[in-house]
Protein backbone atom coordinates (compact mmCIF):
# COMPACT_ATOMS: atom_id res chain seq x y z
CA UNK A 1 0.00 0.00 0.00
CA UNK A 2 1.13 3.36 -1.11
CA UNK A 3 -0.33 6.55 0.63
CA UNK A 4 0.86 9.96 -0.03
CA UNK A 5 -0.48 13.70 0.76
CA UNK A 6 -0.28 16.74 -1.77
CA UNK A 7 -0.91 19.73 -2.30
CA UNK A 8 -2.51 20.92 -5.68
CA UNK A 9 -3.03 24.52 -7.25
CA UNK A 10 -6.63 25.37 -8.22
CA UNK A 11 -5.51 27.94 -10.60
CA UNK A 12 -2.21 27.43 -11.71
CA UNK A 13 -0.93 30.46 -10.40
CA UNK A 14 3.12 29.68 -10.86
CA UNK A 15 2.45 29.26 -14.89
CA UNK A 16 3.49 31.89 -17.01
CA UNK A 17 2.76 33.13 -20.65
CA UNK A 18 4.98 35.19 -22.77
CA UNK A 19 3.12 37.00 -25.52
CA UNK A 20 4.50 38.05 -28.67
CA UNK A 21 3.40 41.52 -29.83
CA UNK A 22 4.09 44.49 -31.53
CA UNK A 23 5.54 48.25 -29.85
CA UNK A 24 2.77 50.06 -28.21
CA UNK A 25 -0.46 47.42 -28.33
CA UNK A 26 0.32 46.19 -24.97
CA UNK A 27 -2.90 47.14 -23.80
CA UNK A 28 -4.83 45.28 -26.68
CA UNK A 29 -7.30 42.60 -25.74
CA UNK A 30 -5.55 40.28 -27.68
CA UNK A 31 -2.62 40.73 -25.63
CA UNK A 32 -4.15 40.83 -22.65
CA UNK A 33 -4.38 37.43 -20.07
CA UNK A 34 -7.27 37.20 -17.45
CA UNK A 35 -6.10 35.99 -13.93
CA UNK A 36 -8.23 35.27 -10.80
CA UNK A 37 -7.67 36.61 -7.42
CA UNK A 38 -7.94 34.53 -4.47
CA UNK A 39 -6.36 34.36 -1.00
CA UNK A 40 -6.12 30.37 -1.68
CA UNK A 41 -4.89 28.84 -4.61
CA UNK A 42 -4.84 25.17 -3.71
CA UNK A 43 -6.16 22.23 -1.74
CA UNK A 44 -4.02 19.78 0.15
CA UNK A 45 -5.02 16.02 -0.52
CA UNK A 46 -4.30 12.62 0.48
CA UNK A 47 -4.59 8.93 -1.48
CA UNK A 48 -3.72 5.74 -1.53
CA UNK A 49 -3.04 3.10 -3.88
CA UNK A 50 -2.08 -0.56 -4.40
CA UNK A 51 -1.48 -3.11 -6.78
CA UNK A 52 -5.01 -4.59 -6.12
CA UNK A 53 -6.90 -0.98 -6.13
CA UNK A 54 -7.40 2.61 -5.44
CA UNK A 55 -8.38 4.06 -2.14
CA UNK A 56 -10.53 6.76 -1.53
CA UNK A 57 -9.04 10.33 -2.00
CA UNK A 58 -9.73 12.51 1.27
CA UNK A 59 -9.39 16.13 1.14
CA UNK A 60 -7.01 17.78 4.50
CA UNK A 61 -8.45 21.04 6.33
CA UNK A 62 -6.02 21.42 8.41
CA UNK A 63 -2.74 21.46 9.01
CA UNK A 64 -1.24 17.05 8.58
CA UNK A 65 -0.13 15.95 11.60
CA UNK A 66 -0.11 12.14 13.02
CA UNK A 67 -3.15 12.89 14.50
CA UNK A 68 -5.16 13.79 11.29
CA UNK A 69 -3.25 11.19 9.36
CA UNK A 70 -4.56 8.63 11.78
CA UNK A 71 -8.47 10.11 11.45
CA UNK A 72 -8.13 10.33 7.56
CA UNK A 73 -7.03 6.54 7.75
CA UNK A 74 -9.48 5.29 9.81
CA UNK A 75 -12.27 6.79 8.09
CA UNK A 76 -10.75 6.14 4.40
CA UNK A 77 -8.37 2.61 4.48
Amino acid sequence: MFSEESKVEIFCTKNRRKIWRTRNSEFLSQNLVSTVKNGEGFVMDWRCMSAAATGNLAFVESTMNSQNLFQILKNHF
